[in-house]
């Protein structure tokens, strides 16, 4: 589950108006990351790492500009 949310996450932050927004986005996911990290989960290892907001904005204005 959380996996799908951090995918919604990095494409709701790839679409947003302003990096401020996309960075909020990702700010935002990447704690539900490292608390889920943080804590012992039943079931598979979570493999889920933050993402790296610098990288997304990057890509973002890429994206942007239709690269």
């Amino acid at each position: 589950m959380l996996r799908r949310q951090a995918e919604t996450a990095r494409a709701r932050a790839l679409a947003a108006a302003t990096d401020e927004e996309a960075r909020s986005i990702i700010e935002r996911m990447n704690a539900e990351i490292l608390d889920a990290l943080r804590k012992p989960l039943s079931g598979p290892p979570l493999n889920l790492m933050p993402f790296d907001v610098g990288e997304l904005l990057r890509e973002r204005k890429g994206t942007s500009r239709g690269e």
